[in-house]
């Protein structure tokens, strides 16, 4: 396969980073190793219990990193955001995760709902099927076989063009898909971190069924537009640098 062109070490540009409609750094958290995460950008979780865990050291570029475990049923979420996701300059994603074990089902970095029916995932990057397979969408669907390595960091780029109808997903550098679909606009979303599949009720804070994540995430960040090869490569650049 193919890889995004030039993998030396530079910083990604703060035209590119700025350009983020969502954007999320462990190593910009106040909290120390061992402290629960009541918010991280404009992601929230009012439920002490369900927080997520601060770890202080070890993450892919040496610091820190923010820890999702199934068990305790942590996740964060965001009840309401303007996008103008696809409707007009498609979309991309690009996160600093590691999947652990054990594995559950259709476990979620992200997903996000429209705010009219938050019962359907429209946007959504996934774990499936105890599987090492990746599943995104934006919002037709993906699946990426072997694109996993479990209890191993990695940094995910994946992006929709409306221009072409095109989608590609790469892991560290490397492209793994790359493939035609269709989608529509997204404008008005919620979204959630770390929870399970399509297990929404009436509030996307509301988990009412399916499986948690076992997830650490160092950083992830979203653009409604489909980001140049050269604009992913400095991101991949950016997000593989030792902080």
């Amino acid at each position: 396969m193919s890889t995004f062109a030039g993998k030396s070490k530079n910083s990604a540009p703060s035209s590119v980073l700025g350009g983020a409609v969502l954007a999320l750094e462990a190593c910009a958290l106040a909290g120390a190793g061992g402290s629960a995460v009541a918010s991280w950008g404009e992601f929230t979780q009012a439920n002490s219990a369900r927080r997520p865990v601060i770890v202080g050291t070890g993450g892919s570029r040496g610091g820190k990193y923010v820890s999702f475990t199934a068990t305790s049923q942590q996740f964060m979420y965001l009840s309401n955001k303007q996008l103008n996701l696809l409707s007009g300059n498609g979309g991309t994603i690009a996160c600093v995760v590691r999947f652990k074990t054990p594995v559950n089902q259709w476990e979620r970095i992200f997903s996000a709902m429209t705010v009219a029916d938050n019962k359907k995932d429209v946007i959504s990057v996934y774990r499936y099927s105890n599987q090492t397979v990746m599943e995104y969408s934006f919002p037709a669907w993906v699946g990426v076989n072997n694109a996993i390595v479990n209890d191993a960091w990695a940094v995910y780029i994946m992006r929709y063009s409306v221009s072409n109808s095109s989608s590609y997903f790469s892991r560290n550098g490397t492209a793994l898909s790359t493939t035609l679909k269709g989608a529509y606009p997204v404008t008005n979303v919620a979204a959630n971190m770390g929870l399970g599949a399509n297990v929404y009720g009436g509030n996307p804070s509301l988990a009412v069924g399916g499986n948690f994540g076992n997830i650490d995430m160092e950083a992830f960040y979203l653009w409604d537009r489909s980001l140049t090869d050269a604009e992913c490569t400095s991101v991949y650049n950016y997000l593989s640098t030792a902080l």
